[in-house]
């Protein structure tokens, strides 16, 4: 059995870094340190799977929603329109694992800001332009070759 999700609510410091702050929600690596790795924009696609997989977090992309689009019981990373920044898209954690639903929304608690909430999933108002599921089984036997390499 693999390790589950934590999820750790963390607040994007900036207009541009809710992915960062995601992925630190998932990762436990501190939003700074993201910001200083990759910058303070949006992060490409490539960019979030290396710090994934880095974690043995494996993304699997639900281009198909079918009946509902968190089929899976687990953690996702979404992709919906942005309630800030007209025409730009905007990153948050949903959590599926509980009755109902968790939505981690990095804006929470900027000032006047407008967020996603928990209920926002079942009534329709979040539109989903992409859905990650986060597979913690797929890379659980995954060696960490670096530290190996140091230790070597």
């Amino acid at each position: 059995m693999s390790d589950p999700i934590s999820v750790t609510f963390v607040q994007q410091p900036t207009p541009h870094s809710c992915v960062h702050a995601c992925l630190s929600m998932i990762t436990g690596i501190p939003v700074e340190s993201l910001i200083e790795r990759f910058g303070n924009h949006g992060l490409s696609m490539d960019e979030e799977v290396t710090v994934l997989v880095e974690n043995k977090l494996w993304p699997y992309r639900n281009m198909e929603y079918g009946p509902h689009p968190f089929a899976l019981e687990g953690v996702y990373l979404v992709t919906v329109p942005s309630l800030n920044l007209e025409g730009k898209l905007h990153r948050v954690v949903v959590d599926a694992r509980t009755e109902g639903y968790t939505v981690f929304d990095p804006n929470t608690g900027r000032d006047g800001r407008k967020t996603y909430s928990s209920d926002d999933v079942l009534s329709g108002v979040m539109q989903y332009c992409e859905v990650t599921y986060l597979c913690t089984r797929t890379l659980r036997k995954m060696r960490d070759v670096a530290a190996q390499q140091e230790a070597a």
